[in-house]
């Protein structure tokens, strides 16, 4: 059990940390205090706290600054916790500035319909937090808990009640620059930003924007100015609220809008956990590799030495798993692994159904598939035989698929199984069954 808890705000300057203590009467403020220098200096300073004050059942949160992190909602097809982890995993790369390899993420379920979910994603590259977390751990303190700003300042404020999140907005003014964060009726975030404010009209702006995000339910503005910040850039801020027409309140470094505050109560809501970015820090990125590099090497073995490898199916699904099982506790914290080792399994077995005496191979099937399918469109599930194949997804227009593979060759007796439904973001949800065309592929594969 957590007993004592401290949230720390990694800005580039400074670290602001806030600790909490856990009593049997409920959670109390200890201290709020600032580590100064190197990140070493820092992580070394926190660590003279920690033994002056002898504390027990000790987890530390850092909370990474605006900038420092993606974060945005989506909306993904209805899967299990797991699955939903694995499918995100593989969704990164669209929504990412760069390459998902160096990135660590969290996934939380914000709404279930019964249509799609909305998740709340956050994402972060290893320059952002891992100086940070080395610098921790050289000074004994383990893995933290790895969460943004962002969803600590929502934490701190839907704690203290200082003022409901729906249809409200957040300037905070910080040392790295500003941030807006803006949350929907149900107190979902819709809207957060990072920018340079540079007058009164910058931060009009930007609020302009939440409100647009907010459909308009914008009504309230708060403003956050720590210590030592620049007062001009804060009664711009309160000016650029006022001339909207929200209503305005400014706080300076109190607990209630606090980040590190927020962070050490993350710490101490067992919800929570799913916010934690460090699950996916060590092994998660890599695993995902081992398992794509896995699943190439066997469908690669299949489609060299098929005889062979049919005959050793079952030793090389052994040895994928051994594999996995040396890979300890990492296992539980990339489900998308998992996920891409019963791929893996799938795909062999399809290899087996759709292969033969001049029929095409699953890669080339999939490859057709693929080029066939329009760039609106995202395919949630497929099943596949050895004469059909069905698939399904979301996609501005369903049509779109359906005539992009009667012109593809790749298909025929093509029908729509069940009614095209709308989803909440205005796409198509299908279903589509067909039978591969045989003598248009073999002639394809012959080339």
């Amino acid at each position: 059990m957590i007993l004592n808890a401290i949230g720390i705000e990694a800005g580039e300057e400074r670290w602001k940390a806030f600790h909490l203590k856990r009593w049997r009467s409920g959670i109390r403020a200890e201290r709020a205090f600032t580590l100064d220098g190197s990140l070493e200096q820092r992580a070394a300073g926190l660590k003279a706290y920690i033994d002056r004050k002898r504390l027990f059942g000790l987890k530390v949160c850092v909370a990474l600054p605006p900038g420092g992190y993606v974060s945005r909602t989506i909306e993904l097809p209805p899967a299990g916790e797991d699955s939903l982890r694995g499918v995100l995993a593989f969704e990164l790369e669209k929504y990412l500035p760069s390459d998902a390899s160096g990135w660590v993420y969290s996934c939380e379920v914000l709404d279930r319909g019964p249509e799609s979910h909305l998740v709340l994603f956050s994402a972060a590259p290893s320059e952002a937090f891992e100086p940070a977390i080395q610098a921790l751990e050289g000074a004994g303190q383990g893995l933290p808990f790895l969460t943004t700003a962002e969803r600590a300042v929502g934490k701190a404020l839907s704690h203290s009640g200082v003022a409901p999140l729906d249809g409200a907005a957040l300037l905070s003014l910080r040392e790295e620059g500003a941030q807006v964060i803006a949350w929907t009726g149900s107190g979902t975030p819709c809207y957060s930003r990072s920018f340079k404010p540079s007058g009164t009209r910058a931060f009009e702006r930007e609020l302009r924007f939440a409100s647009i995000a907010m459909k308009g339910a914008l009504r309230r503005c708060l403003v956050v100015c720590g210590p030592g910040e620049d007062a001009p850039q804060a009664g711009e801020a309160l000016e650029a609220a006022r001339h909207l027409g929200l209503e305005v309140a400014e706080y300076g470094e109190v607990p209630a809008v606090s980040v590190p505050f927020g962070a050490a109560l993350l710490l101490l809501d067992r919800k929570a956990r799913a916010a934690d970015l460090a699950q996916t820090r060590k092994g998660a990125q890599k695993t995902r590799g081992a398992a794509l590099a896995a699943a190439g090497g066997a469908l690669g073995l299949a489609l060299l030495l098929p005889a062979f490898f049919l005959v050793n199916e079952a030793v090389t699904l052994r040895r994928l798993d051994r594999a996995l099982a040396e890979l300890g506790p990492e296992r539980s914290k990339a489900q998308a692994l998992a996920a891409a080792l019963a791929d893996v399994e799938s795909d062999i077995r399809a290899f087996r159904e759709v292969s033969g005496d001049g029929a095409p191979g699953f890669l080339e099937v999939l490859g057709r598939l693929t080029e066939a399918t329009p760039s609106d469109t995202y395919l949630t599930g497929m099943e596949y035989d050895r004469e059909t194949i069905a698939v399904e997804g979301a996609s501005r227009k369903a049509s779109g698929l359906f005539m992009a593979l009667e012109q593809s060759g790749l298909a025929r007796e093509i029908e729509f199984e069940g009614p095209v439904t709308a989803g909440p973001d205005g796409r198509e949800r299908f279903r589509i069954r067909f039978r591969l065309d045989r003598g248009t592929e073999a002639s394809a594969h012959a080339r």
